[in-house]
Parts: structure tokens; sequence; C-alpha cells
């Protein structure tokens, strides 16, 4: 199940602190990140802004098991304030109709490996699905994001491939990269096809803000084909 949720939405406190706890669990506890972690073991920082928004991946009891962020690149980024260097070979520029990711995760508490890979990859493959299609409802045409390039066959395999690609540079010991991605109809049929995901996302689905930039791109009886669909 996926929900789309912005910082301090109305009704879903609940969720909001799930998804801050389980950051702590995959970012310090499992990967061993230096991250910022409060008194209540939730993991915030300086891009849990207002104007954030979050596509979570929820299990059958309501619990968030993935987890990703972004801002639209007029907002502050983390690629350009930590780590600028990538942005002199794939510069991000600043706009409303362009994003920028961070904070992907996924968490399982199974102890068995292969029911734990089969959790992984559905969430994933339903959050990349979720992002794309929520990025065209609201016309937002460009993904930027940070990654160890050790991820390129996973994303080659379900389809999610980039439009471009920064230099290779270190991170922490890492080879790695920001992408861009184009954020179509071509990317998300491919990944469809690659990973038999068909959810859709529908405008009533959607958190205030991207509701409000759907409503720019739309006419009303539009709306309520696709919410109704």
């Amino acid at each position: 199940m996926i929900k789309i949720l912005q910082t301090g939405q109305a009704g879903s406190t609940r969720t909001l602190v799930d998804m801050h706890r389980v950051r702590t669990k995959i970012f310090r506890d499992r990967m061993g990140w230096d991250v910022d972690v409060n008194d209540m073991e939730l993991e915030v920082d300086d891009y849990d802004l207002p104007e954030t928004i979050y596509i979570l991946h929820l299990d059958q009891n309501g619990q968030v098991t993935g987890t990703w962020r972004f801002l639209t690149t007029d907002q502050p980024s983390m690629i350009r304030n930590i780590w600028p260097h990538y942005t002199e070979t794939l510069p991000i520029p600043l706009s409303s109709t362009m994003c920028e990711t961070s904070r992907f995760g996924v968490h399982s508490e199974t102890q068995d490996r292969a029911e734990r890979q089969k959790q992984v990859s559905l969430a994933t493959a339903e959050m990349i699905v979720a992002l794309i299609d929520t990025c065209m409802l609201c016309g937002i045409t460009d993904m930027y994001t940070l990654y160890n390039i050790k991820i390129k066959r996973l994303l080659e395999r379900i389809c999610f491939k980039p439009a471009e690609i920064s230099a290779v540079i270190d991170l922490e010991g890492e080879p790695t990269v920001t992408a861009r991605f184009d954020m179509n109809k071509e990317l998300l049929d491919a990944v469809r096809a690659a990973t038999g995901v068909t959810l859709t996302i529908k405008p009533d689905e959607l958190p205030p803000l991207l509701l409000e930039k759907y409503l720019i791109q739309v006419r009303p009886e539009e709306f309520h084909e696709r919410r109704v669909a």
C-alpha cells in the first residue's frame, strides 16, 4: 500500500512518526550512517521541511515499511548544499517543476532472507511507480537523486534508467553519482512492464501541496474522471 503525505499533514501524525522511526532503523541502525536522531528515536534533518513530501510504503497492518522523500528543487537541496561537487557535471536547476529525492529505504522485520528480499523488491517497485505517476500528475518533469553506482544493475533490471548522470565521485569510499530521471509515460510504462506493478495514484490520494499542483494541470472534469477510475 502506498501513502503520499506532506510534513504535518492533518490526520497523518502517527504514520509520519512511524516513518521517522523507520528511518532510524534503516539509516542509523542498519546502514550505520551518522544521522540526527532525537530523544524519541526519530531520524529528522534539515530537509524535513513544511514543503517536504513523503512517498511511503505500508504493510497490511498500516505500518511504514518503505520511505522516500522529495522536495522541489526551488527548495533547499541536499545535493547542492552538502555535495555541490556533483553539480559541476550535472547542474540542478532551481524549479518548482523538478524535484530532488532522498532518504530512500525499505525496512523488513522478517528473518527469512527470501521473504525479506521479496518484500523489499515489491516496496521498491511500488514506490518508484508511485513517484513517477505522482510527478506526472503534478507537472513535475525531472527528478534528481544521488546513489551508489553499485545499484546500477538493479535499476536497469526494473527499467528505471536515468536520462543523465554526473561524473562518478567517491563518497565515503563508495563510487556515487547524481542522476536525472525523466518523469514521463515512457519511463512509467517501462517500470510497470518490468515489475508488474500497475498501481495508479488518484488525485484524492495527493497531499494538499501536490493536489494544488495537480489542479493547475487539469480541468475539473479530468479530476473527477481520474478520481473515480
